[in-house]
């Protein structure tokens, strides 16, 4: 474990306590927070440290130097170091790339994908002192960390549905990815404080490596039964941020601030069936025989401000419907809809209430689903579809296609 202690001439430092041997350097005095204790409680599953030992911070067991990710930390956390100071010393670094890896990974990428925040493989690492001073320039790193040092770079599409991680652990909200490009247009969910279901939206350009980030928004608009549906009607409020940083293909950490409320959820692909790969479209969508993506009203933009997303696994469609109650505000319902014949898919509606967005823990006991209609999903090529419903004795029938709003568009097969 690591034990941090004070300085005083040397500032802040981490003591490491190594097979129950204690290397103190020898100005050490006064014993104050567990730096790694909240190290392991943000990053539960990363293997970072248990690869690494002391040298996921320090150059060695001496602990009197850093390289470039307990550098970042120690100079956050001079002159105290409480609880609270070092958890957000911690989230402070993790959209930093310390190490300056050719991958390009934040801090966070690194510990996700279990290899090291703080070292580059190969002779081109810096070393610090205590008061952030490099020297030692070109530093190996040392050889006794196992793994990998350097994550690989991502070159995967992230389109789908993603739930919190582990997988089933808080079943009733969820997040969709529509991919395209450089771009991610999520759609969250969730519930609000009420445990009335809520959906927000956000476009998410990529901002660093295998990072998207953008502004979360709450719509109201016309009822999903409005007949015309007018899409000037639709108002959307900025309610807070969100970033996505991805681990690898199917692992990644949300982290958003909503009405002032900022916490973070490590999430992972919601799968049910055979997953399908997705990449950039040639541009013929029309040959897709997999419908996952994010779909609205035919023609494009005509109705602006709802939508569907279909995640599309073996034969069955599970689709999340954003629109709009009778008074206006966010409604969203699922179905799971297996194949019933040759490009028909249906199932039953639901809308449910659960646990508000920011409850902690989330308790998927607590979500309730009631069933309010059924919906078929009728496709004759790949980019044109029939979205049939009935909610609460309403039957309407909708054209769709897909929503392309990055170059051609993205294709799962």
């Amino acid at each position: 474990m690591i034990r941090t202690i004070r300085t005083h001439a040397l500032g802040w430092t981490l003591i490491a306590l190594c097979a129950a041997t204690l290397v103190v350097h020898p100005q050490l005095a006064e014993a104050n927070q567990d730096i790694l204790l909240r190290w392991q409680l943000r990053y539960p599953t990363s293997q970072s440290y248990g690869n690494a030992g002391c040298a996921l911070c320090h150059e060695s067991a001496s602990a009197v130097q850093w390289n470039a990710y307990g550098n970042a930390l120690n100079l956050l956390l001079f002159p105290t170091r409480t609880a609270a100071q070092i958890d957000a010393a911690l989230a402070a670094v993790e959209n930093n790339d310390s190490d300056g890896d050719p991958a390009g990974a934040t801090n966070v990428q690194e510990i996700q994908a279990n290899t090291q925040p703080g070292w580059r493989a190969g002779s081109n690492n810096n070393i610090y002192d205590a008061l952030g001073t490099v020297v030692k320039t070109n530093a190996a790193a040392p050889s006794g960390i196992s793994g990998n040092v350097d994550p690989p770079p991502l070159t995967a599409n992230f389109e789908g549905l993603w739930w919190n991680s582990p997988a089933g652990s808080e079943s009733g909200w969820g997040i969709n990815f529509a991919h395209q490009g450089d771009v991610i247009f999520a759609t969250w969910f969730t519930y609000d404080a009420t445990g009335k279901g809520w959906w927000l939206v956000m476009t998410a350009p990529k901002t660093a490596p295998n990072t998207y980030a953008g502004t979360l928004y709450q719509t109201t608009g016309p009822a999903f039964n409005a007949v015309p549906f007018n899409p000037t009607q639709v108002t959307p409020t900025q309610v807070g941020t969100g970033t996505l940083t991805f681990s690898d293909a199917n692992n990644a950490m949300f982290a958003y601030t909503v009405n002032g409320v900022s916490q973070t959820k490590n999430i992972t692909r919601q799968v049910f069936g055979p997953p399908p790969t997705c990449a950039a479209s040639a541009g013929n969508l029309a040959t897709a025989t997999n419908y996952q993506d994010l779909w609205w009203a035919a023609p494009a933009s005509s109705e602006s401000g709802w939508g569907i997303n279909f995640t599309h696994q073996g034969d069955t469609i599970f689709a999340t419907w954003f629109t709009y109650d009778l008074d206006g505000k966010p409604m969203w319902l699922v179905v799971t809809a297996p194949k019933t014949a040759p490009g028909t898919y249906v199932g039953t509606l639901y809308r449910t209430t659960g646990p508000a967005f920011n409850a902690v823990p989330f308790n998927p006991a607590s979500v309730v689903p009631t069933a309010v209609g059924t919906a078929m999903l009728s496709f004759t090529d790949g980019n044109t579809g029939t979205f049939a419903y009935t909610v609460n004795g309403v039957s309407q029938t909708k054209a769709v296609t897909r929503e392309i709003f990055n170059g051609a568009g993205t294709i799962c097969q």
